[in-house]
C-alpha cells in the first residue's frame, strides 16, 4: 500500500474517533486535568500581596544589575553579545535563530538532532544529565575562541534543568530561558522520574521570557525575574506573495480539541474551510507553502485557546506570523492581543463560534475593508513585531559594561 493510502485510512480513524463518544470522554477528562493544575497555579500565586512585586521593566533592570558582578559583561568587545544557544531547528529555524545570528556572535547547540543521534525515545534524568554535559561541553569549546556571555534556552524543562543554568552561572554567563507555553507547563509535576515545570528553573535562570502577561506576576511570587514580550516573525521569512487570493477560509495547524469543533460548524454554516496540519485529512505542509496559503486565503483562521483549556487563551505564534505574510486574520479574543494590535482595524477577533460566523460573513462581502485590515495588519507586524525588535528589547535589560 502506498503512504498516501496509509496517511488516508489514518486520517479517517482519527477522524471518527473525533466523533466518538470515547473521545468526547476523553477531552473533558484531559481539559479537567489541565485546567485544575492552571487553576491551582492561579490560586497559588494571584493570592499573594502583589504590591511590593509589581512586574516592571526596571525592577527586572535592577535585578539583573544587582548580578553584574557575578557575571560577565553581557556585551562584548565589538559590543554585541556572543550567545550560544540550547534549541532545536523547527519553527525557530525561520526566524529566532537566524535573527540571533544577523545580530549576535551566534551558536546552536542542537538539542533536536541530539536526541535523534542518540535514539532518544522519551526524556529521563539521565538523558537530561547527558544533554546538560554536551551542552557545557559545547560552551567550554566556543569559549576557547570567543568570549560566550549569555546562554539562550528554548525547550521544556524535560530537556532544561536546574544542572545546566547552575553549571552557566559558576562561568559567569548569563541565563536566558525563554517560554510561549507557560499557561500549561508553568505547573510543577513529577513525569518521567523528573521535577518538571517552568516553576523549577525559575529561581536558577538569570531572565525567564514569558509571553504570558500575569504569568510576569507569577514567575515574581516564585523568586523568578521575569520578562513579558510576545512572540515574533521575521520579515525573511514571513511576506506578502503575488499569488490568487482563491481560497475563502484557511487553518493551518494541528487537528485537535475545540479547532475540530469550529471548523465544523463553519463548514455546517456554508463558509469554505480549508486545513492543513497534522490530523487533518490533507496533512502538514512544507513551510513555503503555509506562507503561500497565509496569501491565498481570504481570511486566515487563528484559534487561540491552550491545549483543552478552551476557556484559557495565550498568545501564539501566528499571531504574528500571518499578519507579517500579508494575510488577513481572525482569531480568538485574547486581552493580551490588545497590547499589540488595534483590534478590528490591524487583526480580527471573535469571542464565540457565532461571532466568527458573523465575521467571516461580513469580510467575504467587504473586501475593500478586508484589505485595508489586512495592510493595517502588515504594517503594524513589520514595524512593532520582528524578532530582532523583540531580541533588541531584551539586551536593553542587560547591564551595560
Amino acid at each position: 500500500m502506498s503512504n498516501s493510502g496509509v496517511v488516508s485510512i489514518t486520517s479517517d480513524l482519527q477522524a471518527h474517533f473525533r466523533r466518538s463518544l470515547l473521545y468526547w470522554v476523553w477531552r473533558k477528562l484531559r481539559e479537567r486535568q489541565q485546567l485544575d493544575a492552571f487553576n491551582t497555579v492561579l490560586d497559588r500565586y494571584l493570592n499573594r500581596d502583589f504590591e511590593k512585586k509589581a512586574y516592571s521593566e526596571d525592577l527586572i533592570r535592577k535585578r539583573l544589575e544587582a548580578k553584574r558582578s557575578l557575571r560577565r559583561p553581557f556585551f562584548g568587545e565589538d559590543g554585541r553579545p556572543c550567545v550560544v544557544g540550547f534549541g532545536a531547528q523547527q519553527w525557530e529555524r525561520y526566524g529566532l535563530w537566524p535573527t540571533f545570528g544577523r545580530i549576535c556572535d551566534f551558536h546552536l547547540f542542537d538539542y533536536g538532532d541530539w536526541l535523534v543521534r542518540h535514539k532518544v525515545v522519551k526524556p529521563s534524568l539521565e538523558i537530561r544529565r547527558r544533554l546538560a554535559s554536551d551542552f557545557v561541553a559545547y560552551v567550554d569549546r566556543i569559549d576557547r575562541e570567543h568570549t560566550v556571555t549569555c546562554a539562550f534556552f528554548y525547550a521544556d524543562t524535560a530537556y532544561v534543568g536546574p544542572e545546566v543554568l547552575k553549571a552557566m552561572a559558576e562561568r559567569g554567563i548569563w541565563t536566558v530561558v525563554m517560554g510561549l507555553d507557560d499557561k500549561h507547563r508553568f505547573h510543577e509535576r513529577e513525569e518521567f522520574g523528573m521535577r518538571l515545570g517552568q516553576v523549577t528553573i525559575a529561581p536558577i535562570a538569570d531572565l525567564i521570557w514569558t509571553t504570558w502577561k500575569t504569568g510576569a506576576e507569577i514567575f515574581l511570587a516564585a523568586g523568578g525575574t521575569p520578562w513579558y514580550a510576545p512572540e515574533a516573525a521575521d520579515p525573511e521569512f514571513y511576506h506578502p506573495i503575488e499569488v490568487p487570493r482563491d481560497l475563502e477560509v484557511v487553518f493551518v495547524g494541528q487537528c485537535y480539541g475545540i479547532r475540530a469543533d469550529l471548523v465544523r460548524y463553519l463548514r455546517k454554516r456554508g463558509f469554505r474551510v480549508d486545513t492543513f496540519g497534522p490530523g487533518w485529512p490533507r496533512g502538514p505542509v512544507t513551510f513555503e507553502e503555509m506562507v503561500q496559503l497565509y496569501n491565498r486565503a481570504k481570511i486566515t483562521l487563528g484559534i487561540g485557546s491552550v491545549m483543552s483549556m478552551e476557556g484559557v487563551k495565550h498568545l501564539k505564534g501566528r499571531d504574528f506570523e500571518v499578519p507579517m505574510s500579508g494575510g488577513l486574520y481572525l482569531t480568538t479574543y485574547n486581552y493580551e492581543l490588545a497590547d499589540h494590535y488595534i483590534i478590528g482595524k490591524e487583526i480580527l477577533c471573535y469571542s464565540s463560534f457565532e461571532e466568527c460566523a458573523e465575521i467571516i460573513h461580513w469580510v467575504l462581502r467587504h473586501p475593500d475593508e478586508a484589505e485595508a485590515i489586512r495592510q493595517a495588519g502588515l504594517r503594524r507586524a513589520r514595524s512593532d513585531h520582528t524578532w530582532e525588535r523583540r531580541l533588541q528589547m531584551m539586551f536593553t535589560l542587560f547591564p551595560k559594561a
